[in-house]
């Protein structure tokens, strides 16, 4: 029961993000309406991988450094080469984030290099050079 109010809390903040908020994330962040704990369960529990992707964006933009277990887990976890696209983003990106990651996320990126998608191996190859 627990879990089915928490997938639906994280449905709705997606669904509210989207259709109130586009892009506009320094509103988002501001109105006080995202709970990041609602997102980080939703970035890797969900079973919508379209719905994870879209808590990896959120945090992406609204977290911190707390967040960063989140973003590796999704790395190294979610079966979707996508998410883990973003996840490897969210990781090493300042531009996206209110605050920079002050985080040695150079593990994260090497074992990116490993990963089986090409397309996250060429992101992690990038960001090395």
């Amino acid at each position: 029961m627990l879990e089915e109010r928490a997938a639906r809390q994280v449905e709705e903040v997606v669904r509210r993000h989207i259709r109130t908020y586009s892009r506009d994330f320094g509103a988002l962040r501001a109105s006080g309406l995202v709970d990041l704990d609602v997102l980080s369960r939703g970035a890797l529990k969900d079973s919508d991988s379209r719905v994870r992707r879209s808590c990896l964006i959120l945090l992406d933009h609204l977290g911190d450094e707390r967040h960063v277990p989140v973003f590796a887990a999704a790395l190294r976890n979610d079966p979707v080469p996508r998410n883990r696209r973003h996840a490897l983003h969210a990781l090493t990106c300042d531009k996206c984030k209110a605050t920079q990651l002050c985080v040695d996320v150079s593990g994260n990126v090497c074992a990116a290099l490993r990963d089986p998608d090409p397309k996250v191996r060429a992101l992690a190859s990038s960001l090395i050079r």
